[in-house]
Order: C-alpha cells, then structure tokens, then sequence
C-alpha cells in the first residue's frame, strides 16, 4: 500500500516538474519575443533620432542665425518620462493612454 501511495506521489511530481518546465519555456519564449521587439523600438527610435539631427543640421546651414522653434516632446516621451521618474504608475497607462 505504501509503495503505491510512494508511486502516485511521484506521478504526481513528475507532472508537476514537467508543467513548470513547460510554463518556464513558455516565459522564456515570451522574454525573447519582447526583447526583440524592444530591439525593433530602439532602432526605429536612433533612426527618427538621426533624420532630426539631420533635419536641424539641414536647416542651421540653409538659414544661420536663425533661433529654431523648440519642439514639443511627443505625449507617449511625457507618459514615459513621467512612469521613469515615478511620477505615475505603470497602471494607469494602457495602450499608452490614460487609463
């Protein structure tokens, strides 16, 4: 009987280790795919970076002198630059609105 009851007992571990090697897998595969899209944002971000750059430069060298207009920061920066200096919590933003 107690070898039986010891039997069920590791069944039921085994299962267990092989749901959470499963669930790990599974976040692992979650953590590659968000690092990749992340990778995906950086380098559009360092592109759209790079065009203003040259865009400034472009217009500095056509007009010298001139005192550029200062640019509003885009709302999503604000949002970010808010959760980054703990100004708001990351659950009031979804789908970068407001909640």
């Amino acid at each position: 009987m107690a070898n039986l009851q010891l039997e069920s007992e590791i069944q039921s571990l085994k299962l267990t280790l092989e749901q959470e090697r499963a669930e790990r897998r599974h976040y692992r595969s979650l953590a590659n795919e968000i690092i990749t899209r992340l990778d995906v944002v950086a380098c559009t971000i360092d592109d759209v970076v790079k065009r203003a750059e040259q865009e400034v430069s472009r217009q500095r060298r056509e007009t010298p002198g001139t005192k550029l207009p200062d640019a509003e920061a885009p709302s999503f920066l604000k949002a970010v630059e808010a959760l980054v200096n703990g100004q708001k919590k990351v659950e009031t933003l979804v789908n970068g609105a407001p909640a």
